[in-house]
């Protein structure tokens, strides 16, 4: 079972609108490169949709970042971590399932 549903839902969402926000910005710095759009639309200059599709580059970056965070939160607080060794070893359980482990040892 994995825990923080809603973060890691929140996280996609972040990304998938970083992801939007890239293409976006990219297909209208195209689309104005070649001069598709009216020309009241190609005024705009390359230089904001650029700096739009690096922040969109972030944003999906920073989606990830917080995706990786709830699973190692999940792996540590839930019961799976990583030894130095490569095996892994059990961590403390916490919630309904610990009291039944500490029964079972």
């Amino acid at each position: 079972m994995t825990h923080y549903r809603t973060s890691r839902r929140l996280a996609s969402v972040l990304t998938f609108a970083g992801w939007l926000l890239c293409v976006f910005c990219l297909l209208v710095l195209v689309a104005s490169l070649a001069r598709i759009l009216p020309p009241l639309l190609a005024v705009l200059s390359w230089l904001p949709l650029l700096t739009g599709s690096m922040i969109g580059l972030a944003v999906v970056l920073l989606g990830h970042v917080v995706r990786a965070f709830f699973d190692i939160a999940d792996a540590v607080a839930f019961g799976q971590s990583e030894a130095p060794n490569g095996q892994l070893k059990q961590g403390p359980l916490r919630g309904p399932d610990a009291s039944r482990h500490r029964a079972q040892t």
